[in-house]
């Protein structure tokens, strides 16, 4: 259980307690790569609104730094939690390095401070190898890429370090380095060491002993760094208050913290305590029947906004009950798409380093069908209750009934002819082998609950049927399965589509049968086509895979799907994932159902695609190049990426876009001279041009504006119309009609290319 304790979102059941030390040296053995975290008050306050930065934090090895982390973690793990400072932390990793002939990396930090560190470890370590790496500027784009030198990870990994420390400041750096970590391969344990570094530079000096063994280091840094004073004022004042109020207040208008507790139902013991009183838990239970849908991507979404916007725990729970409809390898296509898009999880089914099936998590089996036995027992605790009974009816009965009510134009359901056997007609049945369900006995009356978006939803039970809950062959029902689960799993908002709202009132009975607190219900409006059908693979594509087939980004995505049903200012249609986060309120969502508008994916697409690097763009359009079979020098492929950005709204768009510069079609002679001009004057204007270009130098090919303007410096020199040496020059270098700029082109192809080009020009008008 102690697996959601949490705090501002972070899991500090993951905090290292009794030999941080050990288990910081242990990460250096592991088989994958690690990152260490030293979480102190400040990194805990940030982590509060910053999603990127709690999912770093909570697939990390954690350890306390700062006597307030140190306490809010014992106060609520209710056992005592030793600190290991930044500085202690990389000492234990720099002693390690001595002792095994390591190499130690300390990237970023001010001016000078890498290298002064790297000076200073190596006079005190000197069987260890420290690089020093300034790395530029890093920083958070406003898209949630990074802005930072397009080389630096491979300057890094020419050196092979095997322990990295990075100082990008709090937050940022432990971003990084969870981003970026995978890229590296020769990196065992990578650290954010922040003002650390400072220390190990001697720019900043160390807190005498006795201060630190008494918590005073803010002082000590406060006297030698005024500047700090709103840093240190949140960790040694705000943190504390918050932190004492997110361990007591009680969460969303659930049962208050004195009336909960375990209690016994039946012979269950059903967990009614979260651990974290004020967690929020959410969950996306898709079925495994095939590819992750876009409507099923926006549910997924919206409750990882909720959770992560309040720190709360977003749980993956496969849904499997209907064993006709299961897809081999949909589980696993299921967590590969979440993957792909961003939207991490903190409990449910995960694929190991082999790609097998594995879980995280205290509250499994996230299999539904590994539940059955919970489930068959919560089934027993309703037919002792007499909430339930036992149905024998065969299907040709209940066809039969179906169609007298239908005929009498009367509300299908089913007319409990089952329900008044008494328990030795039961016997007797079961005991001859007659197949049964188990159904719900719906109690008389009205059933309300309260719609988080829709708001109050009242209905008279005479209009629901006996849901069945348990099938002939053992399995559950969704719904005794979906509410048997979400209470095991503590989920506090069920939050899905408006499709599942007539089966809202059968499981707000089922909660008050068990005697369970009811959860927050909020159902999504459906997502609609063009013509406002409900979506179809029967009108294009739904599946997420094959958007992201197509060249649309995840990133993208995620914004177009997220404003399907709300937009957090209404101001704005590009919203970084932080943004949508921090917007996102379930009254905010709309009611009426949203339309699939795929000119507006296209542009949104288009706006993200131009927002990356060059680089970025080159690296992402790579596997499209490589599946049509074309093979592109990295250099070219970014100058290509440069110019098209601008024009593309997918990434497969790359494909053809590169053929301009890598293929000269074919072409006639005519398509060369321009509008009124004739063959001659176009002829005499590529010879003209050509001398020019050959004379510039392989600098002038250095950008595209430096091109440019000595092609019409030159033009306007000699008088002439630009379209009648713009033109053949664009043709020449294309073979196109439609193409980049001749200046664009000419850049990429560079000098001699392009000087081959217009000879064959030249060639063609003079034959």
């Amino acid at each position: 259980m102690m697996g959601r304790m949490k705090l501002f979102g972070i899991e500090i059941s993951r905090i290292s307690a009794n030999d941080p030390s050990g288990d910081v040296l242990r990460s250096l053995d592991g088989d994958r790569p690690s990152q260490v975290v030293t979480l102190n008050p400040e990194m805990a306050l940030e982590a509060r609104h910053d999603a990127r930065l709690r999912a770093a934090i909570n697939k990390a090895v954690v350890v306390a730094d700062g006597i307030g982390v140190r306490w809010a973690t014992t106060l609520r793990l209710g056992r005592p939690v030793e600190r290991l400072t930044g500085v202690e932390t990389l000492d234990v990793l720099m002693r390690e390095a001595d002792a095994r002939g390591l190499s130690v990396m300390f990237l970023g930090g001010r001016e000078g401070e890498a290298r002064n560190a790297a000076r200073e470890a190596a006079a005190r370590f000197p069987h260890a190898r420290f690089i020093a790496e300034g790395g530029g500027r890093v920083a958070l784009r406003p898209d949630g890429s990074w802005d930072m030198p397009v080389d630096l990870i491979e300057r890094m990994n020419a050196e092979k370090p095997e322990i990295l420390a990075v100082a990008f400041g709090h937050g940022k750096q432990e971003t990084w380095i969870a981003d970026h970590l995978p890229q590296m391969p020769s990196v065992r344990v990578a650290l954010g060491v922040g003002g650390t570094l400072a220390f190990l530079s001697g720019r900043v000096r160390r807190a005498p002993q006795r201060m630190r063994k008494m918590g005073l280091e803010w002082l000590w840094r406060l006297i030698q760094e005024p500047h700090r004073l709103g840093r240190i004022f949140n960790a040694t004042i705000v943190f504390p208050i918050l932190a004492t109020w997110d361990s007591i207040r009680p969460s969303d208008g659930h049962s208050s913290v004195a009336s909960r507790g375990l209690r016994p139902l039946g012979s269950i013991r059903i967990p009614i305590l979260r651990p974290s009183m004020n967690t929020i838990v959410t969950r996306f239970p898709p079925s495994p029947t095939g590819y992750l849908h876009i409507g099923g991507l926006r549910t997924a979404l919206y409750n990882w906004l909720y959770a992560r916007k309040h720190g709360g725990t977003f749980v993956l729970r496969i849904e499997d009950t209907d064993r006709e409809r299961l897809v081999p390898g949909a589980v696993e296509s299921l967590i590969r798409a979440l993957d792909a898009v961003g939207l991490d999880y903190d409990e449910g089914p995960v694929l190991d380093s082999g790609g097998k099936l594995a879980e995280k998590g205290t509250h499994g089996p996230y299999i539904q069908s590994q539940r059955k036995a919970l489930h068959e027992e919560h089934a027993r605790v309703l037919l002792e209750k007499g909430m339930a009974y036992r149905c024998f009816c065969s299907k040709e009965r209940l066809d039969a009934l179906r169609k007298q009510q239908e005929l009498a134009k009367r509300n299908t359901k089913y007319d409990r002819h089952c329900a008044s056997l008494s328990p030795q007609e039961i016997e007797q049945k079961m005991s001859a082998g007659e197949p049964s369900v188990i159904r719900l006995k719906i109690p008389a009356g009205k059933t309300a609950f309260d719609d988080a978006i829709r708001g109050r939803i009242e209905i008279d039970t005479q209009e629901l049927d006996d849901q069945v809950l348990v099938k002939s062959d053992g399995f559950p029902t969704y719904h005794l399965a979906n509410v048997v689960d979400d209470h095991l799993m503590e989920v506090t908002h069920v939050i899905r589509g408006e499709e599942w709202i007539s089966s809202a009132p059968k499981h707000v009975i089922l909660y008050q049968a068990f005697g369970w607190d009811v959860p927050v219900f909020a159902h999504l409006p459906l997502i609609l086509n063009a013509d406002r059908s409900k979506l179809s693979k029967r009108q294009g594509d739904v599946a997420v895979e094959d958007y992201l087939e197509k060249g649309y980004l995840p990133e993208a995505l995620v914004n177009f799907v997220a404003l399907m049903g709300f937009n957090p200012s209404g101001d704005k249609e590009i919203y970084t994932r932080e943004e949508l986060m921090n917007g996102f309120d379930l009254p905010k969502v709309n009611k009426s159902g949203a339309v699939f508008n795929l000119e507006k994916l296209d542009w949104m697409n288009g706006q993200y695609i131009r927002a990356k690097s060059p680089a970025e763009l080159a690296a992402l359009c790579v596997p499209f190049l490589e599946r049509a079979g074309k093979r592109v020098d990295p250099d070219l492929l970014q100058k290509m990426c440069s110019i098209e950005r601008e024009r593309m709204t997918k990434l497969s768009d790359i494909v053809e876009a590169v053929d301009s510069f890598l293929v000269l079609s074919g072409y006639e002679a005519s398509l060369l001279v321009w509008k009124k001009s004739d063959q001659a004057d176009a002829l005499k204007n590529l010879q003209a041009i050509r001398t020019r270009i050959g004379s510039l130098s392989e600098n002038d090919f250095a950008a595209s504006a430096m091109v440019e303007g000595a092609i019409l410096k030159y033009i306007e020199e000699n008088g002439l119309q630009k379209g009648n040496v713009l033109w053949p020059l664009r043709v020449a270098l294309s073979g196109r009609s439609a193409s980049p700029s001749p200046f664009e082109l000419a850049w990429v192809l560079g000098k001699q290319e392009t000087v081959d080009r217009l000879s064959r020009a030249i060639a063609l008008l003079s034959a």
